[in-house]
């Protein structure tokens, strides 16, 4: 950060990334604040995204979410464009965090996170523009040719439990039918909690933009990320929200999970390394996902719950 900015006094860098770097400083009246920098060469493309962030949590704090997320703004100072935003208090959200509290408490976080992605997915937003695909999950397409390379690194039986999810996609009538504005990296990494507050936040929403419906709920439910259960949680809370203002949206669980195996196939660095850490926890977690799905863990119960009919969020 540069120090001659006297209007913010530095404390300590937070993180660099491939656009930003991230500073954690103090405004001038000692509160905390989050200031990004540009690290992108076309400074305009950066300067769009920070705008797009920033019109996305100005339309989020209209609305009750019951989460917390930052707020930023634009400011130039000394020649330099710099996004400034509030400070979140809270620790990363883990599975080893929820499975510290009590179960009461997992369901509320469960409910807060389901009630901020039904606002969030019936946000409408000028500035977004829907991506070309009929549904950008497209990226899980059977026909897609880096999925079935990277299948052929694994055993045997795995290939044949994960073409099986595939497969499953061409009769399943929940996916590919709704998009809507979606965080679209809505991981761990993302989900904040305050044990004071109790207070679950959201922060970085630089890849805020329309996508399918089913987007946030797969990232939500990869592998190593909060638990199945969790995940679960947050959907039926969702689906219910949905139900009470009769918009005809109802998520499928199953649709969802088999999502976020083929997003975690998609992720895993050194596919083709046997040792691998990632790709160890893969095959494991493709074993418990079978065991689950034997018992049923990803049944949506929809007896009482209405499906998507075509109509418009």
């Amino acid at each position: 950060m540069n120090t001659e900015i006297k209007k913010y006094k530095f404390i300590k860098t937070l993180g660099k990334g491939s656009s930003s770097s991230v500073d954690l400083a103090k405004n001038e009246n000692g509160d905390n604040v989050v200031i990004r920098h540009c690290n992108k060469e076309n400074k305009d493309t950066w300067i769009q995204e920070c705008l797009k962030e920033i019109s996305v949590t100005s339309s989020l704090s209209k609305t009750n979410t019951n989460c917390n997320f930052p707020t930023s703004q634009m400011e130039n100072i000394d020649s330099e464009d710099i996004m400034v935003s509030t400070f979140i208090l809270g620790r990363e959200l883990s599975k080893d965090v929820l499975e510290e509290l009590p179960e009461s408490q997992q369901k509320q976080i469960a409910k807060d996170l389901g009630t901020f992605l039904y606002h969030l997915h019936n946000q409408s937003i000028k500035q977004q523009e829907q991506k070309s695909s009929s549904h950008s999950l497209d990226i899980f397409n059977k026909k897609e040719k880096r999925l079935k390379e990277r299948l052929n690194l694994l055993p045997a039986e795995v290939q044949e439990q994960i073409n099986q999810v595939i497969s499953d996609f061409d009769d399943d009538t929940n996916y590919g039918k709704i998009n809507v504005l979606c965080h679209n990296d809505l991981i761990k990494d993302n989900l904040l909690y305050d044990k004071n507050s109790q207070k679950l936040s959201v922060i970085d929403f630089g890849d805020t933009e329309i996508n399918d419906i089913y987007t946030d709920f797969a990232y939500l439910m990869r592998a190593g990320q909060l638990g199945d259960k969790f995940g679960i949680d947050v959907i039926n809370a969702y689906n219910k929200i949905n139900q009470e203002n009769n918009t005809g949206i109802c998520i499928n669980t199953h649709t969802a999970k088999k999502l976020a195996i083929l997003l975690s196939l998609k992720k895993i660095k050194k596919l083709d390394i046997v040792n691998n850490p990632e790709r160890t926890r893969f095959i494991i977690y493709i074993q418990e996902y079978e065991k689950h799905k034997t018992k049923g863990m990803y049944k949506t119960n929809t007896s009482d719950l209405h499906i998507y009919q075509g109509k418009e969020m």
